[in-house]
């Protein structure tokens, strides 16, 4: 009825155990998309986001985030997109900030939502970038949005989406951690 809930208290995802997995610090902000056309074991795709350690920056106090993706035939158990499978080579990661911010000395996403429409996920995130020594001159934050047929392979198409900024020529008043409906 969706109104009364039973909570279940194992979580469905939790930070890899592997010491070099780029998200075995922190799995947090899942977002869920349904497919009915998708492969049965992969109907519903979760993207979340991870990290390994804080940026790694001084001045900040936010992980260095990136973005995994799981898949479920049932909406309870979860397996991360296979290292084979992942752009990265890393059981889960499918986006990282240098894809949406190449070249620069620092950069996260975070706080992903997915929607599918059309049969195409749209993923839009929070994302910051920045350059300098230490990463001391900040050039982006913002909301970005990325497209995929998969889940796995996601294509960037604008980070910060401009018309999502409070001033369109100033690329640091984006905002951060959308929410996102079909």
């Amino acid at each position: 009825d969706r109104m009364t809930w039973t909570v279940d208290d194992a979580p469905v995802l939790e930070p890899s155990p592997a010491l070099d997995a780029w998200d075995r610090a922190t799995t947090e902000a899942p977002s869920i998309a349904f497919n009915p056309a998708a492969p049965a074991d992969r109907r519903y795709l979760m993207m979340y986001a991870g990290s390994s350690q804080a940026f790694p920056h001084a001045g900040y106090a936010f992980p260095e985030s990136r973005i995994g993706a799981a898949f479920s035939a049932d909406g309870v158990t979860w397996t991360r997109v296979s290292a084979a499978d992942s752009p990265h080579g890393q059981a889960g990661l499918v986006l990282t900030a240098q894809q949406i911010y190449p070249g620069v000395v620092g950069a996260i996403v975070d706080d992903p939502e997915v929607v599918l429409e059309d049969g195409i996920y749209h993923l839009f995130f929070s994302s910051f970038a920045c350059t300098g020594a230490d990463c001391a001159t900040p050039i982006a934050r913002g909301i970005g949005h990325a497209t995929s047929a998969d889940g796995i392979t996601w294509t960037p198409a604008q980070s910060p989406v401009k018309s999502l900024l409070e001033a369109s020529a100033d690329n640091l008043t984006g905002g951060s951690s959308p929410a996102a409906a079909s």
